[in-house]
């Protein structure tokens, strides 16, 4: 069963509204690791998911 929490949030660009979310989102230094759903998402955050592990790269969608 999963739990999702409704948040405002503060998307890429200086985005601001509200999504439902579950996950786990963890840094540590320049390593991650991220296991996030996004839904019901305002006009301007976007919806994803995400599961990804070790540094984040530059060609991502997330940063584009």
């Amino acid at each position: 069963m999963d739990y999702f929490n409704a948040k405002l949030v503060k998307d890429a660009n200086r985005q601001y509204g509200w999504v439902v979310q579950d996950g786990v989102d963890f840094a540590m230094g320049p390593f991650r690791f991220e296991d996030v759903q996004r839904k019901n998402a305002s006009a301007w955050v976007r919806e994803y998911y995400r599961n990804k592990k070790g540094v984040p790269s530059q060609d991502e969608e997330i940063f584009a």
